[in-house]
């Protein structure tokens, strides 16, 4: 008899693109599912899931306002409601946002022991202490709890945990079609969701109207630097608004170096590894990074990125760091990092295939 799987994801898939991951694999192994989703944002979502529950409240990611907790019961109730009308035999929590995994880990623990998969992508509430113990008994009555980042387990209980990497499913397809645009300048490139306001204009800043560097941001949310470059007549920036994924290796195609520049003044920030590393491994293409962060470890031991600091000789030091790396005065290792993570990965869905068609 066949696993009924349902998948909890408690924000928007664009906000969670590892969603795809696991919708890939499931449809690969012939394995029907529901999903159980926070709208937060009341758009069409578009997904192969058999059904889908969407609880629609809205509400805006990282907005730090107290009151999110009726929310966050809001859509664990939802999610718990939905779990006891349909009788599910596995569940995956694809990341923890929304909370469902802590809410209702008593539930969880008696109806799901053995039979979940916890996904863990960020830190959430770990510093609270009831949602750590909360938490804590859901991740030791799972049947797997991965993580995105080894750095992770410094705010998480002790528990032995699976890598499962941040790997865009659609990265390795890009890849196929990559063919580099050369220039004589050095561009540097932010894709996606534009954020880090004040970390990016610190770079504009320092690399303004070198005729060296081209400064692009590809993504929705770029419009605020737009408007800083215009007004201070800054020239050597491009942008371009919120694309599509078929675009995206072609803002990659023109690009010299990765633009990673998130800051370091969270815990997520200073442990998490972003997508835009695994982009630079496949691509091999070098990432410029925040200091003081598991990025920049990564980056410095394989010679694949360079560090910001704000500094005047900024501009200076990442020409003669990134002329070393075009005339192969130093190697970056990029190979040696992916296939490092490729195998972490690989026994991480060896162990989720068994997980999704194994016996109840």
């Amino acid at each position: 008899m066949k696993n009924k799987v349902v998948l909890i994801l408690g924000t928007n898939i664009h906000w969670a693109p590892f969603y795809y991951r696991y919708e890939n694999i499931l449809i690969n192994e012939g394995v029907e599912f529901d999903l159980i989703i926070w709208n937060r944002e009341n758009i069409i979502e578009k997904c192969c899931a058999k059904k889908i529950y969407e609880y629609k409240k809205k509400d805006k990611s990282n907005n730090k306002n107290p009151l999110k907790i009726t929310k966050f019961l809001g859509f664990s109730f939802f999610a718990k409601k939905i779990l006891k009308k349909n009788q599910y035999d596995k569940v995956i929590f694809v990341g923890t946002y929304g909370c469902v995994s802590a809410v209702c880990a008593n539930y969880l623990v008696k109806k799901y022991k053995k039979k979940m998969w916890i996904d863990i992508r960020d830190d959430l509430y770990e510093w609270f202490k009831p949602y750590y113990i909360a938490q804590e008994k859901s991740i030791k009555a799972s049947y797997v709890t991965t993580i995105s980042s080894h750095q992770y387990k410094i705010f998480l209980p002790e528990f032995n945990y699976n890598i499962m990497h941040n790997i865009d499913p659609h990265a390795i397809e890009l890849k196929k079609r990559f063919k580099p645009q050369k220039e004589d300048l050095i561009r540097i490139s932010f894709i996606g969701n534009v954020r880090y306001y004040e970390q990016n204009i610190k770079i504009i800043e320092l690399l303004k109207n070198d005729e060296r560097y081209r400064i692009q941001y590809f993504g929705a949310g770029s419009e605020l630097i737009k408007e800083y470059c215009e007004k201070n007549k800054i020239l050597n920036v491009d942008f371009c608004g919120r694309f599509s994924q078929d675009e995206t290796i072609s803002f990659y195609e023109k690009t010299d170096i990765i633009n990673n520049v998130y800051g370091n003044d969270t815990l997520n920030l200073q442990t998490a590894l972003s997508n835009k590393l695994y982009y630079g491994l496949l691509l091999k293409l070098p990432i410029l990074v925040s200091p003081n962060t598991y990025m920049e470890e990564l980056a410095l031991k394989y010679s694949i990125g360079f560090s910001f600091y704000e500094k005047d000789s900024f501009a200076n030091d990442l020409y003669d760091w990134y002329m070393k790396i075009k005339n192969k005065e130093i190697i970056p290792q990029f190979d040696l990092l992916w296939e490092k993570f490729y195998k972490e990965d690989e026994e991480t869905i060896i162990a989720l295939k068994k997980f999704v068609k194994g016996g109840n």
